[in-house]
Parts: structure tokens; sequence; C-alpha cells
């Protein structure tokens, strides 16, 4: 993923799902919501995607700052933290780069909170990663 974080780790998604929710709470990001996308495309659309669930992820600091900046990030926070199979054992956890509020707000007051959530999304990353993470040479992690 070219515009923020994924990390690749050989887990089913119901475990790394529950994984995910955990780290994310575990660095204060709040999950304000959550969608099963291979549920709901399946019901409203009849498709039949493999497991894909979005988080909605936010910190209260966040989403203060960024809302009273400019009420149209709304469009943007919560950040979306998407949990996606791409086989039984395999799954992917991908985030968007949240620098791109700053950008859309014009407002760099808000750096050193987009910097500091960003800092608790890599560390939840981190921490579903388990520690034995190696970079690719694509910036994307492979966990074993």
């Amino acid at each position: 993923m070219a515009h923020g974080m994924q990390l690749t780790v050989e887990r089913s998604h119901a475990v790394v799902v529950d994984q995910v929710r955990a780290a994310m709470q575990d660095e204060g990001l709040v999950v304000v919501c959550m969608t099963d996308l291979g549920e709901t495309f399946n019901r409203e659309f009849g498709m039949h995607i493999p497991a894909q669930v979005t988080l909605g992820v936010c910190t209260p600091e966040l989403a203060r700052a960024a809302l009273a900046a400019d009420p149209s990030v709304g469009l943007l926070v919560p950040c979306s933290v998407v949990v996606r199979a791409t086989a039984d054992e395999v799954t992917v956890v991908e985030a968007p780069t949240l620098s791109m509020i700053v950008a859309i707000t014009g407002n760099r007051a808000l750096e050193p909170i987009v910097e500091e959530t960003t800092t608790r999304l890599r560390a939840a990353f981190d921490h579903v990663a388990g520690g034995g993470s190696h970079p690719g040479p694509d910036g994307t992690t492979t966990v074993p």
C-alpha cells in the first residue's frame, strides 16, 4: 500500500480482528464502529468476497481537534483500518496515512495530534505483528 501502513500475518481473519481490536485499545485508539464488508456485500449486493472487516478507529483528541478545525474532515475521521483475509491463514491489516487530515484542512496545528495518533497506530500494528515482523522491499511487513 503506497499511502499507508500494511501488515500481513499468517493467522486466521477472526483471530487477527480480535488482536487488532485489542491492540487499538491498548494504544488508546477507540474503535467507534465496525463493518463486516463480507457479510454486508453478500446481503446487499449478492457479492461473495473473502472475509473483510473495516474498523473506524480514532483518538478523542484527534476527533475533537480535527472536527473543530474543519467539520468536513468527518469524511476522514474515524480512520478506517481494514482487516482482510487473503487465504485461510493469511490476513492483511491496512490503514491510511493520517497526514492527509492536515493536508485537507490546511491546519498545521493538527500535526502533533496526527503524529501522536500515527505513533499509536504503528504501535498497534507492531503489537499485532508480535514483534517478529520483517519489512519487505515495498514497505509491507510479513509475519510468520
